[in-house]
């Protein structure tokens, strides 16, 4: 039987929650990938916020709302000449007196690789199970919920919207390639429909996905050794206790409760 054990009501663990949430900052993913004939280094920062709690035991916390604030950069890479041929010029032979010609050679321009820049930022509310997880580090016990399983995140209104960022992002890059002239226009076109809202989509899951992977957060965190009564000046120190043992699971007494049991020693 534990020595101490302490309830909360799902209002109390959303409370908590809420904190754990905020106390959670801001968080980084970068990297790189491969696609067809694009590579696109990225860089994302992301923060979480609201949610609302419910509880199943015997271990399930379940977070409804909860919203992943996002933004991303990347730098999408690619070589033209994969989306559009070579520019070869057959060479042209030009009278301009009667016995005088201008020479113009031929010649094949090889497209460069180009890099679009892009940014977004926008926000994706989804629901996840978390499961109840005690760890003690030696001189501290720790209740934390730990993310179940990836959840479903809506976003194709986003990867739509990126595509769209990209075609205009696109633009002024190819006005800066000799020679492309009106060609740009088709090229953008090009651009994206090699893309698709699926290359984009899948583009930052890879991005999104790191941020919730493994997610944890942190409800509970006690030193060991804790102290039950402070110092009462002149003659009585403080009194402290070892805390043994923590166990956190949810209990079902008429209404859903995170309850914590807890075993001491002096």
């Amino acid at each position: 039987m534990p020595e101490i054990i302490a309830a909360m009501d799902e209002p109390a663990v959303s409370d908590i929650m809420a904190v754990a949430v905020a106390q959670a900052g801001t968080l980084g993913n970068g990297g790189s990938t491969s696609f067809g004939p694009f590579t696109a280094s990225y860089g994302a920062s992301a923060t979480f916020s609201g949610g609302s709690v419910k509880l199943f035991t015997p271990n399930v916390v379940q977070i409804a709302n909860l919203t992943l604030n996002y933004t991303v950069s990347f730098n999408l890479s690619f070589d033209l000449s994969s989306i559009i041929p070579n520019f070869y010029f057959p060479g042209v032979k030009v009278k301009i007196f009667k016995k005088w010609f201008v020479i113009i050679p031929a010649f094949t321009i090889d497209w460069p690789t180009v890099t679009i820049p892009v940014s977004y930022s926008d926000k994706v509310t989804f629901s996840a199970n978390f499961a109840l997880q005690t760890t003690f580090d030696g001189t501290s016990w720790h209740v934390k919920t730990v993310i179940l399983g990836m959840p479903a995140l809506q976003i194709g209104p986003a990867a739509s919207a990126i595509l769209v960022l990209i075609g205009a992002a696109a633009g002024p890059v190819l006005l800066a390639v000799p020679f492309i002239g009106l060609a740009g226009v088709s090229v953008v076109g090009s651009i994206t429909t090699a893309l698709g809202i699926s290359g984009v989509t899948n583009l930052l899951h890879l991005v999104l996905n790191p941020f919730l992977a493994g997610r944890t957060f942190e409800l509970y965190n006690q030193p060991k050794h804790f102290q039950l009564l402070p110092a009462v000046a002149p003659v009585s120190p403080p009194v402290f206790i070892n805390l043994t043992s923590v166990a956190a699971a949810v209990v079902n007494n008429g209404e859903p409760e995170l309850e914590l049991s807890v075993d001491i020693a002096p």
